[in-house]
């Protein structure tokens, strides 16, 4: 990421690295006497020219937050909007796209209960609820990359609703009673690859046959 030494400085912009669950920042920026300084926290410097910081308000890299807390667009325009309005607040907006839909918390944002993730093959992932939200409705938002492959179930096998949050991330719709969420990629139209393939082969071997029979 290009980023310069005045971008670095912004508020915004910090927020946006720490949206990401990023924990470290390597740097040329130095934030020692800064209004910043609180969020970060230095681990190693060279030269007085590079650093490296942790930090210290990175959003979870998988959270769990309250239905009734996060906010909800009809659209990718509207949560760039939103979003780009809440860089400078103190916990994080989390904006869920959902077509149709819209709707804005009355009270502030709340922070998430972090999730414990598992991610045991690069197409599977396994989050357990925290404890204290399977009482509830909710959503489970992943710092993972949204795409139409992603598809997720509950520890019943119940499918569940899985969009976009923070315009680039997962967001998995899980109702009161769900203790554990297992997502899955398949890239898509992998199904009709597949079928394609199949007729493909199918007409090969069907050529062959007739090429036999007519020699």
């Amino acid at each position: 990421m290009n980023l310069l030494r005045e971008d670095l400085a912004r508020s915004a912009t910090l927020a946006g690295l720490e949206r990401t669950c990023a924990q470290w920042l390597w740097t040329t920026q130095r934030y020692d006497g800064t209004p910043l300084a609180a969020r970060v926290q230095k681990i190693w410097e060279r030269n007085d020219r590079i650093f490296v910081y942790r930090l210290t308000q990175a959003s979870p890299c998988a959270a769990w937050y309250a239905e009734g807390a996060v906010t909800q667009v009809g659209d990718r325009d509207a949560a760039v909007a939103t979003l780009r309005a809440s860089l400078d607040l103190p916990i994080e907006t989390i904006v869920i796209e959902s077509p149709g839909k819209s709707r804005v918390p009355q009270a502030p944002p709340e922070l998430g209960l972090a999730a414990e993730l598992q991610w045991p093959n690069p197409n599977r992932i396994d989050v357990e609820i925290p404890s204290a939200a399977r009482g509830r409705d909710g959503w489970l938002v992943l710092r993972v990359s949204h795409d139409s492959g992603w598809s997720a179930v509950s520890q019943r096998g119940d499918a569940l609703r899985v969009v976009p949050a923070q315009l680039r991330f997962l967001a998995v719709a899980v109702a009161a009673g769900t203790e554990r969420v297992t997502l899955r990629y398949a890239p898509p139209h992998f199904g009709a690859t597949l079928g394609v393939a199949g007729a493909a082969l199918a007409l090969l071997g069907l050529s062959q046959l007739w090429a036999r029979r007519a020699a």
